[in-house]
């Protein structure tokens, strides 16, 4: 499988950004399907809710075996941002959510840094991502309980 990075709002939301070390973990080792969250169709602040304290693990369509990475969204507005590519690193990124109900995150933990919003919506194991620029990204997720485990 051949790593390829992914725009912007999608890589902060499950790679900002949605980072990885040498080696990548595929999918099932990141959770065991046994912790798998059903997520009939949620979108906006129900699907944040549901991402906050779990772990999103996004992948392309299509592909099987690995993922492009995972995202931990933790209470206290941080984030642990992983992204499956062999020069990236695990991150930690800061969160909110506007008043669009439209997921927030910054790179870096920096009060200045660049924010990029996107409205998260997710039927079944599809993930879309829509950007204040009118695109829409896709990808395939799954949501599992808890902390990423590797």
């Amino acid at each position: 499988m051949r790593a390829r990075r992914i725009p912007s709002v999608q890589r902060c939301a499950v790679a900002a950004a949605f980072a990885c070390a040498i080696l990548f973990p595929p999918a099932a080792s990141v959770a065991g399907d046994t912790d798998e969250i059903t997520i009939e169709e949620a979108s906006g602040r129900e699907l944040i809710a549901l991402l906050n304290g779990n772990t999103l693990i996004v992948s392309a369509p299509g592909e099987t075996g690995g993922a492009y990475g995972y995202l931990h969204l933790k209470e206290d507005g941080t984030a642990i941002f992983r992204e499956m590519l062999p020069d990236a690193s695990p991150g930690r990124i800061r969160w909110s959510v506007d008043e669009r109900q439209r997921l927030c995150i910054t790179e870096t933990l920096d009060p200045g840094a660049r924010k990029d919003c996107g409205l998260f919506r997710m039927k079944g194991d599809d993930l879309y991502i829509y950007g204040d620029n009118g695109k829409v990204e896709h990808a395939k997720a799954r949501l599992v309980r808890g902390e990423p485990r590797e």
